[in-house]
């Protein structure tokens, strides 16, 4: 018994997959009707339930689009304001003057405190603390 209601689950959950690899509604549908063969009495035989799937098919291809507009549009969103933000930091380092000679000294003055520089009896520079 566990096993047919595993065969069920992977016929439901299979849509999205035929959704993906088609462009419409009823191609997606004929193409999932001539895999899984088991649902043939029910698409045939039901009155009503091919038309049924059909509307089902058709709504979920739709709404699978405006699912993919918006995660492009968010991830564009988020994408620009990260790169605002670098901009903004670049612009603010650059603006400050912590640039070129004083960046190696602050990284020199890191590793003295680390016990790992090379020149141990530098001069702290009184611009960088």
């Amino acid at each position: 018994m566990l096993a047919h209601r595993f065969v069920h689950l992977r016929v439901g959950c299979s849509v999205a997959a035929f959704l993906r690899n088609f462009q419409t509604g009823e191609a997606a549908l004929e193409a999932w009707k001539l895999h899984y063969v088991q649902l043939t009495p029910l698409l045939n035989e039901i009155e009503g339930f091919s038309p049924f799937m059909l509307v089902m098919f058709n709504n979920l291809q739709r709404d699978s689009k405006y699912g993919l507009v918006f995660r492009v549009a968010v991830g564009a969103l988020l994408s620009t304001i990260d790169a605002t933000t670098d901009l903004y930091t670049l612009y603010t380092y650059w603006t400050s003057g912590f640039r070129g000679e004083r960046a190696k000294r602050a990284s020199l003055e890191q590793d003295s405190s680390n016990g790992n520089s090379r020149n141990s009896c530098r001069r702290p520079d009184p611009l960088l603390n």
